[in-house]
């Protein structure tokens, strides 16, 4: 691939921990999937993936990245069939930590749930459970807006309503929110 001097950069510092951020299809996950075979097989200080924390925004994202780095290992296995190293860092690589941050997190609290001082069992909200969550909040919030006389809403309610109803307004709510 012909990497940009940004992406290389990015591929190639290996002194200090890295965010990558760019436009959709700008090439990140291949950026990101090159720096950590680039860490893994560094002849004179390599890193098993296990060690490495890769955390992206979505589960779809990780996935990828997780499909990426295994088929770049499956290749380099491929160039060198005897590379004991190489095939440990396959099997290695469903033990790595590449997941969303709130899965880390996650993780990170069920691990440590005492010293936490947070029950074992806690949960996560679900995305239904926080969508309801959510606009049951913001149902309480307008309510407490409605409450106010009359000349203190009234402007701000013609700009986000057509006088009918409120959807607007909550869809804008709900949208600057996300």
């Amino acid at each position: 691939m012909d990497w940009t001097t940004s992406q290389l950069n990015a591929i190639n510092i290996k002194s200090r921990t890295l965010l990558v951020s760019a436009a959709a299809g700008s090439g990140k996950t291949a950026v990101l999937v090159e720096r950590v075979i680039q860490r893994i097989t560094d002849t004179n200080n390599p890193v098993d993936i296990e060690k490495l924390l890769i955390v992206t925004f979505t589960k779809a994202a990780a996935a990828e990245m997780k499909e990426r780095i295994s088929q770049r290992l499956s290749q380099l296995i491929h160039e060198e069939p005897r590379n004991q190293y190489l095939k440990r860092q396959k099997m290695y690589l469903s033990n790595a930590q590449i997941s969303t941050m709130d899965s880390f997190c996650g993780k990170l609290v069920k691990e440590n749930f005492e010293k936490a001082g947070i029950a074992p069992d806690y949960g996560m909200l679900s995305d239904i459970e926080h969508d309801m969550l959510k606009r049951d909040v913001l149902n309480e919030v307008l309510e407490e807006f409605y409450s106010r006389p009359e000349d203190e809403t009234e402007a701000f309610l013609k700009l986000f309503t057509n006088g009918r109803n409120d959807q607007n307004l909550t869809e804008s709510i709900l949208s600057l929110y996300e």
